[in-house]
């Protein structure tokens, strides 16, 4: 993984057995040395972000608010039922799940 931070948060997934809870997409860090953002470049394992096909992060946080333009980051936690961003359910679940 190419950024410390996602890379802590998968960690503490795993030692916390959210494997089967909270599903791991990994975007292609080759784009962002490339200063084209988080993506998935169509290299094996890179093909498409696999709930929407989506190619690059920017399109999700699009999809959550159209007007966004601030920085796209990672790692995040996207609620699939509401269709949005969900920060605080990331930091509950690394704090309070066994």
């Amino acid at each position: 993984m190419g950024c410390p931070w996602a890379h802590r948060t998968n960690i503490v997934r795993s030692l916390k057995g959210l494997e089967n809870i909270i599903q791991l997409i990994v975007w292609d860090v080759s784009l962002v040395h490339d200063k084209k953002g988080w993506g998935m470049s169509g290299r094996p394992g890179f093909e498409k972000e696999p709930l929407y096909g989506f190619t690059n992060l920017r399109q999700l946080y699009e999809k959550a608010n159209p007007e966004y333009e601030g920085r796209y980051l990672v790692p995040t936690l996207w609620d699939k039922h509401k269709g949005k961003f969900s920060v605080y359910g990331l930091l509950s679940a690394l704090e309070c799940s066994a």
